[in-house]
């Protein structure tokens, strides 16, 4: 049985992930974002898989942003407050 794992040109990771070119490459410079593969002298890749899983780590719109999201509703700790 093969796998096929698609391997994504820039152009359609910023359509895939809705974000610009430039932040992609911050992202990347920050350790924040999937590195591309090489596939030739003037070419990289990024695998679709990686993108997803990338995609599925981000915070949501609700505000939620992992386990500590879940503790009192609508308490929200702001580091460096007194309850922080």
């Amino acid at each position: 049985m093969t796998t096929h794992k698609r391997l994504l040109r820039r152009k359609e990771v910023e359509r895939y992930c809705q974000i610009g070119r430039s932040t992609i490459y911050r992202l990347m410079r920050e350790g924040l974002f999937p590195v591309p593969i090489r596939v030739g002298p003037r070419a990289v890749r990024w695998p679709e898989h990686e993108l997803t899983a990338w995609l599925a780590r981000r915070p949501r719109a609700t505000g939620e942003t992992g386990p500590s999201a879940d503790t009192a509703p609508g308490s929200h700790p702001v580091p460096g407050s007194p309850r922080d």
